[in-house]
Parts: structure tokens; C-alpha cells; sequence
């Protein structure tokens, strides 16, 4: 058989799989005692968290979110990136650039009240001390409210001593006109 032949069924098996993250709890998964509501706060409190941080420079609140082991990826694509993609293979290189980033960026303006950025389309998966999100965000500017652009996004957090961290973020920040 051809390899595309294992690849479909393997496909098929995780689809299978992956349904409704509720649905394994009749299953008997480990999931059934865990209160998925909980985790769900909990992880897009470290979403909105990671974003705040970063807008404000505080390099400390940002760090918090994140795993900091050799397994981190960060990948981005970014039209006005000078290389279009960024990526950052573990957590000291991630850690090096944004701490340098975040020392030499001044202070943006921040309104607790318009973040400027709105989370839609949300994907959440939870499976016991791992999760995952896909959704799109839409940037504007925080004084204007002018649009300036739409991010599809995914993430992989993993819980660690009690808390939610992101091991895996990925971008696509794709300016274009607004729906």
C-alpha cells in the first residue's frame, strides 16, 4: 500500500478522535472529573495575559505565560517582518529577542477597556493537562479603532505545577480588508 493510504486512515482516527472535548467524558477519559469551564477561563486568562504583557513591555508578565524549556516554538509570519517569518526554536531564543525587543520598545498606549484586539472563531480543545486554540484576531488600533489587520492563530498550552503556559504559538498576520 501507498503511504497516502496509513496517512488517510490516521487522519480519519484522530478526526474521530478529536470530536467535542465533552464527549470523552463518557468515555471515561481523565478528563471526566476535571471542570473543562475552569481550564477554558484559566486559558484564555493566559491568552489575554500573554497580549497585555507584551503591549505594556512588561517583559516579566509576558515571560510568566510561556514555557521556558528547549521545546518552545514560536513562529510568525509578518509582512512587515524584514524576513517575513520569524520563528524561535526554543525558550532562550525567544527569551533573548524579546527581552532585548521589550528594553528598546517604548511603553504603548494601553486602554484596559479596548485592547485591540477581539478573539474570534474560537477553537478550544482541552485533553487533560494539554490544550490547544485556533481562532482569528482581529487588531485595531486602540485610539482610532481603525482596523489594521486579522491574525489566524494557534496555540498549544500545557499545564504545568497547577498553571497554563504556552509551549506552541503560531501566527499569520494576513492585512487585509474588513469583513
Amino acid at each position: 500500500m501507498h503511504w497516502y493510504v496509513y496517512f488517510g486512515a490516521f487522519v480519519m482516527l484522530m478526526l474521530i478522535g478529536c470530536k467535542d472535548p465533552n464527549s470523552r467524558k463518557n468515555a471515561g477519559s481523565p478528563d471526566a472529573s476535571r471542570d473543562n469551564s475552569k481550564d477554558s477561563t484559566e486559558i484564555m486568562a493566559v491568552l489575554r495575559g500573554e497580549y497585555k504583557a507584551y503591549f505594556e513591555k512588561d517583559y516579566e508578565a509576558w515571560a510568566s505565560k510561556f514555557v521556558h524549556k528547549d521545546y518552545l516554538r514560536y513562529w510568525g509570519f509578518w509582512e512587515g517582518y524584514p524576513e517575513k517569518i520569524r520563528q524561535y526554536n526554543t525558550w532562550k531564543e525567544l527569551d533573548d529577542d524579546k527581552k532585548k525587543r521589550m528594553a528598546g520598545e517604548t511603553k504603548a498606549y494601553w486602554d484596559e477597556n479596548n485592547p485591540g484586539m477581539e478573539m474570534r472563531d474560537i477553537n478550544l480543545q482541552i485533553r487533560g493537562d494539554v490544550a490547544w486554540i485556533t481562532f482569528n484576531a482581529i487588531s485595531r488600533d486602540q485610539k482610532t479603532g481603525a482596523f489594521l489587520g486579522e491574525s489566524l492563530e494557534t496555540k498549544i498550552l500545557e499545564r504545568i505545577d497547577g498553571s497554563w503556559k504556552i509551549a506552541y504559538l503560531n501566527f499569520l498576520f494576513l492585512p487585509m480588508a474588513e469583513k
